[in-house]
């Protein structure tokens, strides 16, 4: 799996607007972090973080004229913790009976997922 993620943005406007991000409302400095790249609107994570990255984005287009702010898109991770190891005690059965044994998963999320939340 790539341990990136890209969220697009275009905006035109005269003059040309300038973009910026934020992550759970807090403006996202590419200075700060050596993992966030700004390219135009184009926001680039590399080496994502579960624990920093996971949340809400939103683009920020302005120029001297206004600004406009897209809708919110939402990046979550998949994970899966480890099975538990203890020793189970034995269970005995005669050959053609039934047995069910019981394995509960870890606790778990599925696939990353981005998605744009609709108003």
């Amino acid at each position: 799996m790539d341990n990136k993620v890209a969220f697009n943005c275009e905006a035109k406007g005269n003059p040309p607007p300038y973009y910026r991000w934020k992550l759970n409302g807090t403006v996202i400095d590419p200075g700060m972090d050596y993992r966030y790249s700004l390219v135009g609107g184009h926001l680039h994570i590399s080496n994502l973080n579960k624990d920093q990255d996971v949340g809400t984005f939103q683009c920020v287009a302005s120029n001297t004229v206004g600004t406009i702010v897209s809708k919110e898109a939402v990046l979550q991770f998949a994970y899966l913790e480890h099975f538990k190891t203890q020793t189970r005690s034995t269970v005995s059965v005669r050959e053609g009976q039934g047995v069910v044994l019981l394995c509960g998963p870890p606790p778990h999320s599925g696939g990353m997922k981005m998605f744009i939340k609709e108003p």
